[in-house]
């Protein structure tokens, strides 16, 4: 268990359950229990946190039809939030699919994995945990 005092030293997205950095909105995330300093959504467990980011994903996907890991990323990490073609090709390169391609729902879990490992610099969210959160929506 990590104790208050080494959260500090977690990754922002890790330290608040929000694996996707999803950030604070109009939107009531179900396990939201506060914004950070930074604007992220503070969740209460890591399945919240994961099931937010990937309702996020499902509505890029579906809503504004972002079928592409560089349509999908360019919206998720705007060029005022970092490098967003890095954080593109980061993506392409892990789910092995190109930038342009066309994705399928089915490959929305791992893209989501990927996005995990850039928002908290590291590889720590399980994609089995994903899958079930993702299986709920």
């Amino acid at each position: 268990m990590i104790t208050q005092q080494l959260k500090i030293w977690l990754p922002a997205s890790q330290r608040y359950n929000n694996p996707g950095a999803v950030m604070w909105s109009t939107n009531l995330w179900e396990g939201a229990i506060g914004k950070a300093s930074n604007g992220l959504v503070i969740f209460s467990t890591i399945e919240e946190g994961t099931k937010a980011g990937l309702k996020t994903l499902l509505t890029y996907y579906r809503l504004h039809k972002l079928q592409t890991i560089a349509s999908i990323i360019s919206r998720w990490c705007p060029t005022s939030g970092g490098d967003t073609s890095e954080y593109i090709r980061f993506v392409s390169d892990y789910c092995n699919r190109g930038k342009d391609d066309f994705i399928n729902l089915e490959d929305l879990p791992l893209i989501f994995k990927a996005i995990s490992i850039v928002e908290a610099g590291k590889d720590y969210l399980q994609l089995k945990l994903i899958k079930q959160q993702f299986s709920k929506i």
